[in-house]
């Protein structure tokens, strides 16, 4: 799924989500310069296949880094402020289990 500089009160932003297959999702997020993050930073929620059967999120990547701030229950990718993201485009990588 793509979805290309959608408005949002905090600047326009691009992404993309693909199910490379069972067990892997990525995610691609493009910031303008000029975005403007929100109180409490981004919310990204990555719906794992296979979810009804107790499929949940295990590890996750973004930029290259082990990542920890993320909800398995919820499906959820937190990133909090430009301070802990510093690309325009994130790339997330999630294993599902």
């Amino acid at each position: 799924m793509t979805l290309k500089e959608s408005p949002t009160r905090y600047g326009r932003l691009s992404f993309s989500i693909q199910a490379v297959n069972t067990t892997d999702l990525h995610a691609n997020i493009t910031l303008p310069s000029t975005f403007v993050w929100p109180d409490g930073g981004l919310k990204v929620r990555l719906r794992a296949p296979g979810f009804i059967n107790g499929k949940h999120l295990n590890k996750v990547v973004v930029d290259g880094q082990s990542w920890s701030d993320f909800n398995a229950t919820e499906e959820t990718v937190f990133l909090k402020s430009k301070a802990t993201v510093q690309n325009s485009v994130l790339s997330i990588q999630a294993t599902i289990s």
